[in-house]
């Protein structure tokens, strides 16, 4: 919106606030980043594990694969509901 070829005036917005999993993404275990990628999946399912519309179907993963990934990293209904 200028009435001429010069700058005068430039907007930078500010930079957006990172949240505390973004900033602490690197001191987790790629156990832990598991954990909680399929924890968000499953939130995003409303808590429906396999099946049309299910978290595995979204991770592109077997259910059984779920299902034991779940067994293993201890993610409860507690976790996702």
């Amino acid at each position: 919106m200028a009435s001429d070829n010069v700058l005068r005036e430039v907007y930078l917005p500010k930079k957006a606030e990172k949240n505390n999993e973004e900033e602490n993404i690197f001191s987790k275990t790629l156990e832990e980043m598991e954990r909680t990628f399929i924890i968000s999946a499953l939130k995003r399912c409303n808590g429906k594990i396999s099946g049309a519309g299910g978290a595995a179907e979204v991770l592109d993963i077997p259910g059984n694969t779920l299902h034991s990934k779940m067994k293993k990293l201890l993610i409860t209904k507690s976790d996702y509901f």
